[in-house]
């Protein structure tokens, strides 16, 4: 007990850091807006299962809307993870594995990310958790244990789309594994009906512009292996320690069937992205699709303490270097923009993220956001506007890719003249923040 206090007590202190300092970026403004929303037909307008956004508006209710209080539902969710493979560590494999577990799990910086977010990922990792617990624990003869992997798996699929491949892999282990095909056929059943619901609510859905402007923005010209240490924090010699200790155990015939499924299911899973993103042309390598692999790690890294404590000990050691770089998460400044726009008048704000920026920064702005319709002239709904009052436009990086540079050409062409309080931001998130006013030739 005193054990698991001391590294709870280290999980809080990297996950409450800087928790509420920075700003909602876009993502997290969406679920802000779907969750705060007065419809409940909101929590249905994300291209994710609304499990989350339903905990969310729960969540705020009780604690506020702030960037703290939203994201410590995050930071809970993501601490019954950890707890939970703690104990389950601790229970099997003893206090050493349990704390080399957590040891990794607090050092995981893609963990630390989605701890700090108001997105539905901590609750992906935690799904994941609990499913790979209960798919270890399963018993052909006991109908309890695989019914709790069943509640297990349709929690997964409740929390993100993407539960699909590890659960398509599992059922897969099912097939091929002698004694478990009565379960395999369950479990494909089962996978059947949960790739049924995500189709139905995958495509019940009003607002999912907001992910295709990225996804039409998103396109890629070529492939980079560098893509496949995103689960590594982007560092190459966790990623070559890992497959060296994983190579090694299977030399030594020390590696266990359930072990060997987990490395499978993390590097099967790479190779879906990556030749996913090959095919589709598309950049899908985003840490957050991967955060469901963040128990396997943890696992095949505590297994490989039974043939190498040296190599585990070398991981932990460059997974803290890696962590202490990535320590300093920044988000981009879309309150910094609020507060631009607030402190030069309010007004109009021109945008094709309305759904994401409405709430709340504009509304303690005291401006409104007009979303800019795709069918009609760009330059012509702003302009109607410019000629009467002062208006802006506000974009990042993928929503402004494709139309921004046209249209700021354009209006210069008309004389409007454009004052650029454009705010720097981490890569693809920098703001485009202009004030239209009318020149001299248009008063």
């Amino acid at each position: 007990m005193v054990l698991f206090a001391v590294v709870a007590i280290l999980f809080f202190l990297t996950r409450l850091y800087h928790l509420g300092t920075q700003s909602f970026w876009i993502d997290e403004l969406v679920s802000m807006h779907f969750s705060a929303h007065s419809d409940w037909k909101a929590l249905m307008w994300d291209n994710h299962p609304p499990l989350y956004h339903l905990l969310l508006k729960g969540w705020i209710f009780l604690f506020g809307t702030s960037e703290f209080a939203a994201r410590s539902l995050s930071v809970f969710l993501s601490f019954v993870a950890f707890s939970l493979l703690y104990q389950f560590l601790l229970k099997t494999r003893g206090k050493i594995a349990a704390l080399t577990g957590a040891a990794v799990f607090i050092l995981s910086s893609l963990s630390l990310l989605y701890a700090q977010e108001a997105r539905m990922y901590a609750l992906f990792e935690l799904a994941a958790t609990i499913n790979l617990i209960c798919f270890l624990k399963i018993e052909e003869n006991n109908p309890r244990s695989w019914s709790r992997y069943l509640l297990s798996a349709l929690l997964l699929a409740a929390s993100h789309y993407l539960a699909l491949i590890p659960l398509g892999l599992q059922s897969l282990y099912f097939l091929l594994t002698p004694n478990r095909r009565r379960l395999a056929w369950r479990s494909l059943g089962a996978l059947g009906f949960m790739i049924l619901l995500a189709l139905t609510f995958g495509f019940h859905t009003v607002s999912l512009e907001w992910q295709r402007l990225r996804f039409e923005a998103g396109s890629i010209s070529s492939q980079s292996l560098r893509d496949l240490v995103v689960i590594f924090d982007r560092s190459w010699v966790c990623l070559v320690t890992f497959l060296s200790l994983c190579l090694w155990g299977w030399s030594q015939g020390k590696i266990s069937r359930e072990t060997r499924f987990q490395v499978a299911t993390i590097l099967g899973s790479l190779l879906l992205f990556y030749f996913g993103q090959f095919l589709s042309a598309r950049y899908l390598f985003y840490p957050r699709y991967l955060i469901f692999l963040s128990p396997y790690i943890v696992l095949v890294l505590v297994s490989a303490l039974s043939w190498s404590r040296l190599g585990v000990a070398f991981f932990v050691v460059f997974a803290t270097l890696s962590f202490s770089a990535n320590f300093e998460i920044t988000k981009a400044p879309w309150r910094e923009a609020g507060q631009v726009i607030q402190k030069n008048g309010g007004g109009v704000v021109f945008t094709t993220r309305t759904l994401a920026i409405q709430t709340p920064y504009l509304t303690s702005a005291s401006a409104e956001a007009v979303k800019l319709d795709k069918e009609s002239s760009f330059f012509g709904q702003v302009s109607s506007r410019a000629d009467r009052e002062d208006v802006w436009i506000l974009e990042n990086y993928w929503g402004g890719l494709t139309y921004l540079e046209p249209l700021k050409q354009e209006l210069k062409n008309h004389q409007f003249v454009l004052e650029d309080f454009s705010l720097a931001g981490p890569e693809g998130e920098s703001l485009t923040l202009l004030r239209v006013r009318k020149g001299i030739q248009n008063k």
